[in-house]
């Protein structure tokens, strides 16, 4: 979608932590549609470095919305569903602990930012 709304010469940075093996082709991609990279940079290291210093944040916020979510309290279902929420939740911020930062730990996962331009 960016390469339609994008003027001819524009820029566009994009970061993401996606799996490794997914880069190259996503780049690869992006050159046969008109977009060019421009740089990239490898920032898994300090993203690891950032989930580790938000972690109690991410815990503080996910205890909030469950204080908040009258459901997660009814008998019996709702200890299940808390439980599904909370992994879900911290999963998707990479917490600490949950397989998405540990892919980003051992290499799996790649977080990188990207500046692309649409040739002109």
């Amino acid at each position: 979608m960016a390469h339609r709304l994008l003027k001819p010469g524009g820029f566009i940075v994009w970061g993401n932590a996606i799996p490794t093996p997914t880069w190259q082709p996503s780049f690869d991609f992006m050159d046969t549609i008109g977009l060019k990279l421009v740089e990239v940079q490898d920032v898994t290291k300090e993203a690891v470095l950032a989930r580790d210093l938000d972690k109690k944040r991410i815990d503080a916020y996910a205890e909030q919305c469950f204080e908040a979510f009258h459901a997660f309290r009814i008998p019996f279902i709702a200890k299940n569903k808390k439980d599904q929420a909370d992994w879900a939740l911290k999963n998707f911020a990479r917490n600490p602990g949950t397989r998405l930062y540990e892919n980003m730990v051992d290499g799996t996962d790649a977080y990188k930012v990207a500046l692309i331009q649409k040739v002109a």
